[in-house]
């Protein structure tokens, strides 16, 4: 009404895949919201070829992480968000195998833009769920979290 409208970043999923609640998540971390809001996303079985399947960056901005193990990444955005994305659940004891990392901390990226490719039949072969997170990780940034159409709107404070 008087034009103090709230700032909002648009997020796409990692992967093409229906958005899940993060409290259906079996890692309470996640499920909690300890951590923050958020969704998942689960591969189907056999994405792309051989299980193979690229993860995007679900925001423009900057690779603040990019683990060495190739499970996760964090992007802050021009707005000020941060956002977690978390490939697979007990994924970090997989050591880097399955995960081949193609950007680094540091650089700037565009929504869209592959990271990681991940096989996620070996990572179902090691006995881990391949659901993919993406968290919104500074809480007193976030005032509220909108879904639609298989993309999230985030509403900044």
């Amino acid at each position: 009404m008087f034009g103090f409208a709230k700032k909002k970043v648009v997020v796409i999923p990692p992967i093409d895949a229906p958005l899940l609640p993060l409290s259906s998540v079996s890692d309470e971390v996640f499920s909690s919201g300890m951590m923050g809001e958020g969704f998942a996303v689960q591969p189907v079985q056999g994405t792309g070829d051989a299980g193979v399947g690229d993860i995007v960056v679900p925001v423009s901005g900057t690779l603040v992480t990019v683990f060495k193990t190739g499970h996760a990444f964090a992007i802050k955005t021009p707005e000020g968000l941060e956002v977690l994305v978390h490939i697979g659940l007990d994924t970090v004891g997989m050591t880097g195998r399955g995960f081949v990392s193609h950007k680094s901390s540091g650089q700037d990226v565009v929504q869209g833009e592959t990271v990681i490719t991940v096989d996620f039949d070996a990572v179902r072969a090691a006995g881990c769920d391949p659901v993919t997170l993406v968290v919104f990780t500074n809480k007193k940034c976030v005032d509220h979290v909108e879904s639609d159409a298989g993309k999230v709107t985030v509403f900044l404070n």
